[in-house]
């Protein structure tokens, strides 16, 4: 089966569930004001940086990966929330999470993300909980040098720089406590 999404699509919810066919996402942007829940028997390719912004501005959206690896992801919604249904996987080259207005909830999964990102003045909160948040890229993986207007729930996390590479990375905590960081490699 082939389905075509094309350049600035909007959707509410969007269910993969059944799915058995293959679906490649590439440099195309899409806005969710809904869940987005991967089928587990499906493909899912990223081939470039297109990016899936949440911009629900009440109550809660959820990602379920059931093991696809996600694209880029910005949450963007005032006053919305986006949870996390399962564990996190994300493109090594095209899989930040930026949070910029909202909440973003781990859920106490687990994440492998190359870098996240929430460095502005927006009123926001990122609620970690107790799973293992896995920094798998280079340059600044952790941002969030500006922490005005953020609240940061750090609860029983692990933060873990695991590029075993010689490049540099940076974690700009901005000044936050956090629970557990591991930097490894």
């Amino acid at each position: 089966d082939t389905i075509a999404l094309t350049t600035a699509n909007v959707f509410r919810n969007l269910n993969w569930s059944g799915y058995t066919g293959t679906w490649t996402h590439s440099t195309f942007n899409y806005t969710m004001y809904g869940d987005l829940t991967w089928g587990s028997g499906m493909t899912l390719t990223i081939s470039g940086a297109g990016t899936f912004t949440f911009a629900r501005t009440s109550g809660t959206s959820t990602i379920t990966c059931n093991g696809k690896s996600m694209g880029n992801v910005t949450i963007n919604g005032v006053g919305g929330t986006v949870a996390l249904g399962d564990t996190f996987s994300a493109n090594a080259t095209n899989g930040t999470i930026t949070l910029t207005n909202g909440t973003f909830n781990a859920s106490n999964q687990n994440l492998s993300i190359p870098a996240f990102s929430s460095s502005n003045a927006n009123t926001r909160t990122i609620t970690m909980g107790s799973g293992t948040w896995t920094l798998t890229g280079t340059g600044t993986v952790w941002n969030t040098a500006t922490i005005t207007g953020l609240t940061l729930n750090q609860d029983t996390s692990t933060i873990l720089l695991s590029n075993t590479t010689t490049t540099a990375r940076t974690f700009a905590g901005g000044g936050e406590t956090f629970n557990n960081l591991t930097i490894g490699g």
